[in-house]
């Protein structure tokens, strides 16, 4: 699209020839004869700068300045002088009053003309274009911000699903532990008072009812836990994690005691933590461990602390079954196991839970593993826990 200019001056040929200097730039040119023309072209176009003669019989340039200046949309549009006659300073200084940004005296020298008007039309077609992108980028930043609204409105609503399936399945997992600690009672009164009575068959269903009911409860105690380490009200203090790696080992190794364990904890590892949702984090690091070694002729297992760009490293590492990295992901995500569940029990929330308190405390988890090769958990638990 091509730039308009406005030349103005009373004299046809006067006209006619700064049209000709400045074809080379491929302008639109429009050209007024008077004062009240050149009033006229600017209500109806907007020009990248405008030629004004001085000297005009009636409305003087000087005249025809002032009043473009009263006019909002061409406050600002630069106007070059352009005098034939003797001119003396205070002229020159009025038309810069008026709003000239420049004054010129006939004859004119092409090249110096056609360097200033290219000037002042390159930079109207900068701003121009500028103002374009500007007015692209405020709609595309309203377009954002409706959009942002919705997100946000979506997530409140998210949100609020969230709480209230929270709120249902803390519930519904809470009232089943009552009738299902009957099942479990009664079954068991059964095998120890009729159970001689009761033919083969009899026994062994009543034996799968026990351990379903209990594999049931496993998963309520994990369904409760989640719940909590998700809700619960959490207070930070000083903790030190090694105390509490060693009470968990001393309770694991005192229920298998043929096992054989190399056990390496670093001692008085503290952290900024609220004290029983680590509990939680360090009873499913560890109780996996000793779980995924239980194939292993010795378990070995560390609790050991690095440091890594000035923050603290906690980690958990085991010489188990391991896993594949590839599939590791899956882990942290409700309900999914790597191994067959009758190669080892477990209800896949363990490490659901971990993730949760690990965010919940601004931190991160992370891991190493191979398969026949144990794994390694590495997790920090905030920003501001650094050496």
């Amino acid at each position: 699209m091509k730039t308009n200019v406005l030349l103005v001056d009373d004299v046809p040929e006067n006209l006619i020839a700064l049209e000709a200097i400045l074809r080379k730039l491929e302008l639109n040119i429009f050209k007024a004869t008077s004062g009240r023309d050149a009033l006229r072209c600017l209500l109806e176009n907007d020009f990248a700068m405008i030629l004004l003669d001085i000297h005009m019989p009636g409305m003087d340039g000087l005249e025809t300045a002032k009043l473009i200046r009263l006019r909002e949309s061409s406050q600002n549009t630069p106007i070059i002088f352009i005098s034939a006659y003797e001119t003396g300073d205070m002229e020159v200084l009025k038309a810069y009053s008026v709003g000239g940004i420049d004054f010129l005296l006939k004859p004119i020298i092409p090249e110096i003309l056609l360097y200033k008007v290219e000037v002042l039309v390159n930079l109207f077609n900068h701003n121009r274009t500028l103002a374009a992108h500007m007015k692209q980028l405020e709609e595309t930043n309203l377009e954002l911000a409706r959009q942002l609204e919705t997100i946000q409105q979506l997530n409140s609503q998210l949100t609020n699903a969230n709480e209230q399936l929270e709120a249902f399945v803390y519930s519904t997992t809470h009232d089943l532990r009552a009738p299902l600690r009957i099942i479990q009672n009664f079954t068991n009164i059964v095998l120890d008072k009729y159970g001689r009575s009761v033919e083969p068959t009899g026994r062994d269903y009543l034996k799968r009812i026990t351990d379903k009911t209990q594999s049931m409860s496993h998963l309520i105690d994990d369904l409760l836990s989640l719940a909590y380490a998700s809700n619960s009200e959490m207070s930070r203090q000083e903790v030190n994690l090694s105390q509490i790696v060693q009470s968990i080992m001393d309770e694991l190794m005192s229920l298998s005691p043929e096992r054989q364990v190399k056990l390496n904890i670093q001692p008085n590892l503290i952290a900024h933590a609220d004290k029983d949702l680590i509990k939680i984090v360090l009873n499913n690091l560890l109780g996996n461990a000793w779980k995924f070694t239980s194939q292993s002729s010795i378990t070995a297992i560390e609790f050991l602390m690095i440091e890594h760009q000035k923050q603290k490293v906690f980690s958990v590492r085991d010489n188990g079954v391991g896993f594949d990295m590839e599939q590791g992901e899956k882990l942290f995500k409700p309900f999914q196991r790597l191994h067959n569940k009758n190669d080892f029990e477990g209800t896949g929330i363990g490490l659901t839970i971990v993730r949760r308190i690990i965010d919940r405390h601004g931190g991160s988890i992370w891991f190493e593993a191979a398969v026949n090769y144990g794994a390694a958990f590495y997790f920090t638990l905030s920003i501001t826990d650094t050496t």
